[in-house]
């Protein structure tokens, strides 16, 4: 007989079909010049296979530089994958399985259901894997031996990394990333070391200062800004401690105040830290300080708890007109002459209590005047719109019987769960009757059958609960819904109301306010 040429083999092996593919490649640590070198012989062989295999096409090549393969959250495979979810791609070829990962679990799940499920070819070129031509069971047991294999590598060289990252450490080197504010990292005897940085440490110790006589964190950030000084992500890009001609300066945050006078690092105990920017006795007055501070804090805390507490009714839908963030929500507690106390709450902008450039316009309003325009503006609308009304009560009854429906499925799924466990319950008799199991071991099922039934039956319960509220409240909300349309004066607004009218608020200065109602 003769023999069967190879690109009739192909030709049988594929159907003549035709595969447009992508080449993605991994590479585990950052680049430098062999590594982008490797990165290029990956693409250079996939490249080679496709020229001797005249079915497949190439689309794109998706590249993970610097990514590890014990998980697939890479920019370059998510990136593949979506071309795969658009039918831009029906074939992915690597160098090897260990290109593609070395989570044997995650990586068989992708090739042997995911892939065929999607109809993606799948082709490991050193390996010799073609999902399109391999046998069932040989061929699967070498791959599955392989991804075993490479998740074990990786988990080796994981742990030997981390020993010696440990013993670095002991040996007094630094072993961390970027250095702390006021540290640079420097090679000294042989030993990685961080050094003080005069200009930058000048300024740590002067936060610290400035902390000791009495300054809250908010000052120190307005000093700070006054003496135009880079916050350390800005230092970090610039190498500038002050802020020059032609530079944004930004303002610091708290959060980077408050761990400036909380790191350890800066008293100079650590093995890898050659002198101290402040001394043991600041730091632990800045501590103590610091911890009576949070003691204040939550004393009052526990005070607001003790206060009935009012529901945010616009969380979710207020935003800065100027600046388009969200508007944050301030709370103040005022003594009336009876003695009762109340809490008033009004909305701001976070960003006009900037000092920089990105400050926006100040504006603040209260929740009951907010309220009052955003009743007068909902009656205008809906009594001139009718067209509008009929719409949102479509949609309105549209969104009970959906929630309806979903609590209706919720107890049928526990009824059915019932049922399975009733007939379960039988087949465990059965069983013992016919001598299969032990009494002892009947009694074990028995219990944790009823044990768990007595769960369901409890959540079927809950559910019945929830679905009756739901009913109550959304007759509530229709009379409610009623009223604004009708123009009746006394109406209450509820946060649920506001969700199903209105998409968004925007606030401006003056009091002026932009609705953006639900269509």
């Amino acid at each position: 007989m003769a023999k069967t040429s190879r690109k009739r083999k192909e030709e049988q092996g594929t159907g003549g079909k035709r595969f447009l593919a992508g080449i993605y490649v991994r590479l585990s640590v950052e680049a430098d010049a062999r590594k982008n070198e490797s990165i290029d012989t990956q693409i250079a062989l996939a490249k080679e296979y496709i020229k001797e295999h005249k079915e497949i096409e190439l689309f794109d090549c998706y590249i993970d530089l610097g990514k590890t393969g014990t998980h697939f959250k890479r920019e370059g495979f998510e990136r593949m994958m979506e071309d795969v979810r658009k039918n831009r791609i029906d074939c992915i070829i690597v160098k090897d399985l260990s290109r593609f990962g070395r989570n044997h679990i995650e990586t068989g799940n992708y090739i042997q259901k995911i892939f065929p499920f999607m109809g993606v070819r799948f082709i490991a070129v050193s390996d010799g894997i073609d999902t399109y031509q391999m046998g069932e069971k040989t061929d699967e047991l070498t791959m599955n031996l392989k991804n075993l294999l490479n998740e074990m590598y990786a988990k080796d060289i994981a742990a030997k990394v981390k020993s010696s990252v440990q013993i670095r450490r002991e040996q007094g080197n630094y072993t961390g990333g970027i250095p702390p504010y006021g540290y640079i990292a420097k090679w000294k005897n042989g030993k990685k070391k961080l050094l003080i940085y005069k200009e930058a440490a000048k300024v740590v110790q002067d936060i610290y200062r400035m902390y000791l006589s009495g300054k809250g964190l908010k000052r120190i950030i307005e000093e700070l800004y006054i003496l135009k000084i880079h916050r350390p992500s800005t230092y970090r890009k610039t190498g500038h401690v002050f802020c020059r001609n032609g530079e944004l300066l930004e303002q610091w945050t708290s959060a980077t105040v408050k761990w400036i006078l909380t790191n350890s690092v800066y008293m100079g105990r650590d093995c890898y830290t050659q002198d101290a920017i402040v001394s043991e006795s600041i730091f632990f007055q800045t501590a103590a300080r610091l911890e009576n501070a949070a003691k204040r804090c939550c004393e009052q805390k526990e005070r607001f708890k003790k206060m009935p507490v009012r529901e945010d009714i616009f969380g979710g839908i207020l935003y800065c007109g100027d600046c388009g963030k969200r508007m944050g929500k301030a709370v103040s507690v005022k003594k009336l002459c009876s003695g009762e106390v109340v809490s008033n709450y009004s909305y701001y902008c976070p960003d006009s209590k900037r000092l920089d450039a990105l400050k926006c316009p100040s504006k603040s309003i209260g929740a009951s005047a907010l309220e009052k325009l955003v009743k007068n503006a909902l009656q205008r609308e809906f009594v001139l719109a009718g067209e509008h009304r009929k719409r949102l009560e479509e949609k309105r009854k549209r969104q009970t019987e959906d929630m309806e429906n979903k609590f209706r499925w919720e107890i049928t799924k526990c009824d059915r769960k019932l049922e399975n466990r009733k007939r379960q319950d039988s087949e465990e008799y059965l069983k013992y009757y016919m001598g299969e199991i032990s009494l002892q071991e009947y009694q074990k099922r028995k219990k944790e059958n009823r044990d768990w039934m007595d769960e369901i039956l409890e959540r079927k319960e809950s559910i019945k609960r929830q679905y009756h509220n739901m009913k109550r409240e959304a007759v509530a909300e229709e009379e409610a819904l009623k009223g604004i349309m009708e123009g009746r004066e006394a109406f209450v607004l509820t946060k649920e109301i506001l969700q199903i009218l209105i998409k968004r608020i925007a606030v401006y200065q003056n009091h002026q306010i932009k609705i953006d109602l639900e269509e």
